[in-house]
């Protein structure tokens, strides 16, 4: 089953028409103002003009890697793109950013555009798998949303395992409070595990976040985002033998 699991959904990351019914995120964001930052007349009747954009996560949940592909609908053929991608980082839900850079196009006079109407668009992003542990504390498992809507299908098998109460021996326990229930273990059950990125909602502030690996503890970096209440972290994967074991630790009082 390992081996089947791996191999259907590299089959559909690599499929495009997979990918679009699957992985994609347009239905999580709505469309907002587009701003033109530059405009360059080419010749007499042909312009070039230089967009950013806004979307707003009308999704549950907060998203990130958001990629966003803009081409033209219907038969705007005097409509070329000189770059046609734009990409946000993370985006809380309800939350409205303006994208990190812009898309260019360039348009002859005799063909006005709409932005709002020509212009259709593809986005993709990073969702979460979510997991609360014992101690209320929510583990969002950021990768690829085509993983994650794989996941979530009850028509198939699940690809990851995440628990909590693990308890591996080790003398830094001893030391700090943990905030967590011991460990949390997340397990993927496929080789060729796709990239991904860790969120904590944390009930308590941590101290450090303390990662299992290779029978030892060691401290990881991690950036904490104290005005939204978690933490975001990436462990290195092979330090970890296919196991992603860690847990959050307080200071002594």
């Amino acid at each position: 089953m390992k081996s089947f699991i791996s191999a259907f959904l590299l089959f559909l990351f690599f499929i495009n028409d997979a990918y679009a019914a699957d992985g994609r995120c347009d239905d999580d964001f709505e469309i907002g103002n587009y701003e033109l930052v530059n405009k360059i007349r080419l010749s007499r009747t042909s312009f070039e003009y230089t967009y950013k954009m806004e979307i707003t996560n009308t999704s549950p949940t907060r998203l990130k890697n958001i990629m966003v592909w803009v081409g033209i609908s219907g038969t705007q053929t005097d409509i070329q793109f000189i770059t046609n991608s734009v990409k946000f980082d993370s985006i809380e839900k309800n939350e409205t950013k303006q994208s990190l850079n812009s898309f260019t196009l360039q348009t002859n006079r005799a063909t006005p555009l709409d932005l709002n109407n020509d212009l259709e668009v593809a986005i993709g992003c990073y969702a979460p798998i979510v997991f609360t542990d014992t101690k209320g504390n929510e583990i969002l498992f950021f990768m690829n949303k085509l993983y994650v809507d794989f996941h979530n299908d009850p028509n198939n098998s699940t690809f990851i395992t995440i628990t909590d109460n693990k308890n591996p021996t080790n003398k830094d326990l001893n030391n700090f409070p943990v905030i967590t229930n011991n460990f949390i273990e997340i397990v993927p059950l496929i080789s060729n595990f796709p990239d991904y990125s860790i969120d904590v909602n944390y009930t308590e502030s941590p101290y450090r976040v303390l990662l299992f690996s290779n029978g030892e503890t060691e401290w990881t970096t991690f950036v904490n985002h104290l005005d939204k209440g978690y933490i975001e972290f990436k462990p290195n994967p092979q330090a970890t033998e296919d196991k992603i074991i860690f847990a959050l630790v307080r200071r002594n009082p």
